[in-house]
């Protein structure tokens, strides 16, 4: 089965952060290629988890973007984001 998951992708420091907004999930790596291969690696963790337990609760996107994208910013500023659609198979 094949599951579609949202993806944001953001640089932060020297590193690359990815959030899954439909899991909750944050991971990290050096390039996004690297915080990409990582969430995956989790959500899939994750749905086997879910898949033997009941599922979760959905997690509250809005709150979590806004975190993600603002909290701990300083104003004026401008940065670049990602979206993306990732299949985990």
């Amino acid at each position: 089965m094949n599951n579609i998951y949202t993806i944001v992708l953001k640089r932060h420091r020297n590193e690359w952060l990815a959030l899954c907004l439909d899991m909750g999930i944050v991971r990290q790596g050096s390039n996004k290629e690297e915080a990409l291969s990582n969430i995956k690696e989790a959500i899939f963790h994750q749905e086997k988890i879910d898949n033997q337990n009941e599922m979760r609760d959905v997690p509250d996107w809005r709150r979590q973007l806004y975190n993600f994208l603002i909290v701990g910013r300083k104003f004026p500023t401008s940065e670049t984001f990602e979206l993306r659609l990732v299949c985990i198979e």
